[in-house]
């Protein structure tokens, strides 16, 4: 259709700024997630090697129980 008939058909709306800062932003936060279970994993698998009491602790890593800091 496009090769045939390009004459009846509308061009494309380009996407807004706000569009555009949305893909950013979810593309940010996508890339985020990606390094924090990347690195979660690589400590459960540090862990396993040296502690493993800590591990069978702490079921979630990146829990705020594993990662709270006393002062």
């Amino acid at each position: 259709m496009v090769r045939t008939d390009h004459h009846q058909l509308r061009p494309v709306a380009g996407d807004s700024d706000l569009v555009e800062a949305v893909k950013v932003t979810a593309r940010a936060h996508q890339t985020l997630i990606c390094d924090r279970t990347r690195h979660v994993q690589r400590l459960r698998a540090a862990l396993v090697e040296s502690f493993p009491a800590a591990v069978a602790v702490f079921d979630d890593l990146a829990g705020a129980d594993a990662l709270h800091q006393q002062a």
